[in-house]
């Protein structure tokens, strides 16, 4: 495709070059031609302008003047002009002064194309007159043609007309030699055909006024120098080129057919369509070779690697080219051996490794199911303390051991905040572990998410009023109602908009709104605080994790609170996510199923999960 491409784009641009190259010598070649034939044609009619004009300056003229005797000059001008047939010399008065013609009567003349007025005016005024071509006979074309006759330099006597017969002018048409087929002819403005090479064409009077290229010539406006392609007498296309003789109102034409222009093009495409399929032939002859010796030893190469890739890693590729081929070849079985060994290798390591893991993954399942146990256990076995120290600590408070002082009553204090920070955290613990084991019953009823967001922030109000917190909820028109264990709800709501009222400062705002969100109920929880950096967010559930930011670094808290909350959450179905900018705020959504009572299978599911 390459070497045929290559050709026929060169053949191609070979051919339009040679088109107009060969258009513009052709252009150039019928311009000389033209202008050549014209020059022979009008030297033709200025050799019997330059006798007429010797006959009217001769000595008898000076001596004598106009006479009859001057009919012995006109029968000389008859014998040394030949197309001159009949000369006739006037005075200026118009008067007939002598005559010579080589038929004895007059030429019989169609009124009509009788110009002696014209030409004696013209003639009088010192111009010679070239007439309109006419035929004689109704066959051989004539003109007319007058000088003046002068008796001395300037000083006109007279006119001497002279009819001139144009057969003669055929001789120099006939003898141009214009490339393969070509001609030459002469016509008048009125579409008379003056000379051609055939002259059975001139004597029969065709008429070229209709011809394209004839209508071209005489057209002012038509461009002169670009060849013409137009019809010929015969029909025949041909390419044109005209030239103008102004003084005798004459076209001179040149003509070659359109096929012998051509020719020389249709040689040439003829050369480069052989020289293509010469390429062609040879193109193919290289692709058969480059099959043979590269293409489908690739195509087995390719073939050998698709398989191994594809983890046939014993198959091996069989090449006998000789060449590096083979050679690559050869190295693709030596990866495929190594990677089969490396493979069985690996597969006898994974299988130690495998049974290592599974046997530290039943390790590690009996550590966390012992950490469960030891952190309930520990947790039961600290509330007893914990509640005997709590109920100590309250009646040295409430003085029935005897009045406290003030620094007492301070540390009492103190006592009574880190117990009531360690039962929570117990508590947590607790919670935790059930949720872990799975062993926190959910008690499912119908419940209004818009009445239990109402009672949590109405508990929490004083809280946000002593830190002027604006706390708002807005809940759609419509009810929404979920399926879920209500006290669960309340703790992760609590949590959550304690959290909101904790890290917002002083005038800020936290809003809760509830609405419905396709078949899922969504509590949003938004504050004004200072917001979670975004490599906080992504830990901001993990247990015992609490974040770095200020207004954290002044509350104290477990780190477990968002961890359960997010444990109760997906223990009902749900999600909760986090949406935070710092600096701005935060906001957290929690979303549960919404409607009335699901079906026994969906609550298995869910209490499964």
């Amino acid at each position: 495709m390459l070497v045929c491409g290559g050709l026929v784009a060169s053949g191609l641009v070979e051919l339009y070059f040679r088109y107009h190259e060969s258009w513009e010598q052709l252009a150039v070649l019928q311009r000389e031609i033209t202008a050549a034939a014209a020059f022979k044609v009008e030297r033709f009619v200025r050799e019997i302008e330059a006798n007429l004009r010797a006959a009217a300056r001769n000595r008898a003229l000076t001596e004598h003047g106009l006479t009859p005797d001057y009919r012995f000059e006109l029968r000389r001008l008859l014998t040394v002009a030949r197309p001159i047939t009949e000369a006739v010399a006037v005075d200026a008065h118009g008067r007939e002064q002598a005559r010579a013609s080589r038929f004895g009567a007059e030429l019989p003349l169609d009124r009509g194309l009788n110009n002696g007025p014209a030409a004696l005016a013209r003639a009088l005024a010192g111009r010679s007159y070239f007439g309109p071509v006419y035929f004689a006979w109704g066959s051989e074309p004539y003109m007319t043609v007058a000088v003046p006759i002068e008796r001395f330099p300037g000083e006109v006597i007279g006119v001497l007309r002279a009819q001139v017969n144009l057969k003669y002018v055929w001789d120099v048409v006939a003898g141009l030699t214009i490339g393969s087929g070509g001609q030459a002819y002469a016509a008048a403005r009125r579409g008379a055909l003056v000379a051609h090479p055939e002259i059975t064409l001139v004597l029969q009077q065709r008429d070229v006024a209709g011809l394209e290229q004839f209508k071209a010539a005489f057209n002012p406006d038509a461009p002169r120098r670009a060849p013409l392609v137009a019809s010929s007498l015969d029909g025949t296309r041909v390419v044109t080129t005209s030239t103008l003789i102004p003084d005798l109102d004459w076209a001179v034409f040149v003509e070659q057919p359109l096929d012998a222009v051509y020719r020389p093009l249709y040689a040439s495409l003829a050369r480069t369509a052989i020289l293509v399929l010469v390429g062609l032939a040879v193109a193919l002859l290289a692709g058969l070779v480059v099959t043979r010796r590269v293409v489908r030893p690739l195509e087995t190469l390719k073939e050998g690697v698709e398989r191994i890739g594809r983890g046939d890693l014993a198959f091996r590729i069989e090449l006998g080219t000789g060449d590096e081929l083979e050679a690559l070849a050869d190295e693709v079985n030596g990866m495929a051996a190594g990677l089969e060994d490396a493979r069985a290798g690996l597969e006898r390591k994974v299988r130690e490794r495998t049974a290592q893991l599974l046997a530290a993954n039943e390790k590690l399942e009996e550590l966390d199911r012992l950490k469960s146990e030891f952190v309930s256990n520990v947790s039961h076995e600290l509330r007893t303390p914990l509640t005997a120290i709590q109920g100590a600590a309250d009646n040295m408070r409430d003085g029935l051991t005897g009045a406290l002082t003030e620094k007492q009553a301070r540390y009492l204090m103190r006592i009574k905040s880190n117990t009531d920070r360690l039962a929570r955290l117990i508590e947590d613990l607790l919670n935790l572990s059930r949720l872990e084991a799975g062993k926190l019953d959910l008690r499912r009823t119908q419940v209004s998410l818009a009445e239990l967001a109402g009672e949590v922030t109405d508990s929490l109000r004083p809280v946000a009023l002593e830190k002027r917190i604006a706390l708002h909820v807005v809940c759609d028109d419509a009810p929404v109602t979920a399926w879920v264990d209500r006290d669960r709800v309340a703790q992760v709501l609590v949590n959550l908009i304690g959290n909101a009222l904790k890290f917002t400062p002083v005038d800020g705002q936290v809003t809760i709104s509830v609405r419905a969100d396709g078949e899922n109920a969504r509590v949003s929880i938004a504050d004004t605080g200072s917001g979670i950096p975004p490599d906080e967010a992504d830990r901001i559930f993990e247990r015992f994790y609490q974040g770095r930011g200020s207004a954290r670094e002044k509350t104290s808290g477990t780190g477990l609170g968002l961890t359960i909350c997010k444990a109760l959450v997906e223990r009902h179905g749900g999600t909760i996510s986090l949406e935070s900018r710092p600096g701005i705020g935060s906001t957290f959504s929690v979303t549960l199923p919404a409607g009335s009572q699901p079906g026994r299978a969906v609550l298995r599911a869910l209490d499964q999960r």
